[in-house]
This record gives C-alpha cells, sequence and structure tokens, in this order.
C-alpha cells in the first residue's frame, strides 16, 4: 500500500499521478501507510476528517510512527484559520495541518471558496489526505475544486458505495488510479 500511494516499485506509474484512491478494510494500515507517505513525501500536508474525534487519533498516530513533534501538527479551527489569514499566525512552524470537512465548509460557504484557496497557499499544502473519503462528498468536491495539490483518497467502505450506487464518489474516483484491499503491508 505504501508503494502505491508514493509511487514506487511496481506502482512506479503512480508517481506524478495527483490523486490516488486507497480502499483497504479496516485493521489493513490505512492510517500508517498514509503516515509513511506523508512522511517520504516530505510536502506539508493537511489531513481532512470527517469528525472532530479522529483528530486526537491521527495526531496520536503519527507522533508515534514518527520523529514529527506534536508542535509541528496544528488542528486548523475556525479561530486560527482567521489568524493565518490575517497573518497573526505563522503556518511555517507547522509541517502538517488536521481539520474535519465542516471547518474548511463553513470557510468556503461564509467567505466564498476562493478563500479556502487562499487558506492552502498560505499554509503551503502540497498533499491533501481525505480520510474516511465516503464521507462529505459534496465538501471534498469543492475543496478539490478550489485548491490544487495533490489528493489521496483512504476509504474502508468504498467497495460497499460501489456496490450500492449510494454515492457520486464512484464516478468521481472513477478515473483516479486505485488499490483495494488486496494489496498487503
Amino acid at each position: 500500500m505504501i508503494q502505491f500511494l508514493i509511487g514506487a516499485g511496481e506502482y512506479s506509474h503512480n508517481k506524478n499521478c495527483t490523486q490516488l484512491a486507497c480502499n483497504a478494510d479496516t485493521g489493513e494500515g490505512k492510517t500508517f501507510c498514509a503516515i509513511a507517505m506523508m512522511t517520504y513525501l516530505g510536502m506539508k500536508t493537511i489531513i481532512i476528517l470527517n469528525r472532530l474525534v479522529i483528530e486526537d487519533i491521527w495526531v496520536s498516530e503519527i507522533t508515534k510512527f514518527t520523529d514529527i513533534d506534536e508542535r509541528r501538527i496544528l488542528r486548523v479551527n475556525t479561530h486560527n484559520i482567521h489568524q493565518i489569514l490575517n497573518d497573526d499566525l505563522d503556518p511555517s512552524e507547522y509541517d502538517i495541518f488536521v481539520c474535519i470537512h465542516r471547518t474548511i465548509g463553513n470557510l468556503g460557504r461564509d467567505y466564498g471558496w476562493e478563500m479556502v484557496h487562499r487558506l492552502f497557499l498560505k499554509l503551503g499544502i502540497g498533499l491533501k489526505l481525505y480520510d474516511e473519503a465516503h464521507r462529505e462528498f459534496a465538501n471534498t468536491t469543492m475543496v478539490d475544486c478550489y485548491t490544487n495539490t495533490k489528493r489521496r483518497y483512504l476509504t474502508a467502505t468504498l467497495k460497499i458505495i460501489f456496490s450500492t450506487g449510494e454515492s457520486n464518489l464512484p464516478i468521481y474516483l472513477s478515473g483516479y488510479p486505485q488499490i483495494r484491499s488486496t494489496c498487503v503491508l
């Protein structure tokens, strides 16, 4: 899975892909592989989550599996977004940004989606990582339309969505290279 996400080995053709989707069952190591990928690529990364409670898990796992100090991870919220946009908070002090869809969605809806683009530029984001990519599809689409970065989509339930047709996500991801749960660490 790591080779797929970074474009190495048999997946070297993925190296320049801007969008990749990883569909693996719960417990197969998506979070670990995503952290390894972020570390390997060395890009400023924003991890976009569907629930606030998952932030703690991601921050804990990042500090557990890397030498990244927790002080280099910013939990993005409405208050510090305004600080960043007003140059009252220096984003160069951070390597990884973690936030929930609602925070970015509210910024786009309240101030225009161009403001999301401006935020990503100020943060210096090179990589967006969507956890539970099958959730918050409308927001994902808007964020992707207004930001120009590499994207990685993680999900454990994409195969269910493909078989039931409950979402437009399969259509959205249909042109992206994907790896499914047959992969091994």
